[in-house]
Parts: structure tokens; sequence; C-alpha cells
């Protein structure tokens, strides 16, 4: 999982590899995990840094109702909001 600031370091990282390698930034698309207690200020953050994708596990230990419920919070809080 990667906080802010790591992602900000492993960005600028492959902006700097890309650039040495001539690969174009732009053809490059970014995964990352977040940690937990994700909002839309923090999306939004994510997205600012270059990440095009993130993804949202739900806790270990969800029941199938947990799991239900955060899917629904997240497509009324997140996707499609950034």
């Amino acid at each position: 999982m990667l906080d802010l600031q790591k992602t900000e370091d492993h960005v600028a990282a492959l902006k700097a590899r890309c650039e040495s390698n001539s690969r174009r930034w732009n053809e490059i698309e970014i995964s990352i995990t977040p940690p937990a207690g994700l909002n839309r200020d923090i999306a939004r953050r994510y997205h600012d840094l270059g990440v095009h994708r993130l993804i949202l596990p739900p806790a270990s230990t969800a029941t199938e109702t947990d799991f239900l419920k955060f899917i629904a919070e997240m497509a009324r809080d997140l996707i499609g909001k950034i």
C-alpha cells in the first residue's frame, strides 16, 4: 500500500526513468492500493499525482454484508467522482 508521500516519490522516480529511457510518460498508467481511510479529497490528491486507478480492497475481516456495504459506499462516494 502506498500513502500519498510514497506515491509522489515513486511517480517522480518513474517519470525520471521514462525520461532517461526515452519512454513517453503519458503512455504509462499508474495503479496503486492506498491505505485505509480513503475519501474523495485523498483520491483527488492521488489523481493529481498522476495515479490513474485506485485498487480498493475491503477489510480482510469483512463479511459478505460488510463487503457489499463497502462496494456501495465506494460507488456512492468515489467511483466516477474524481
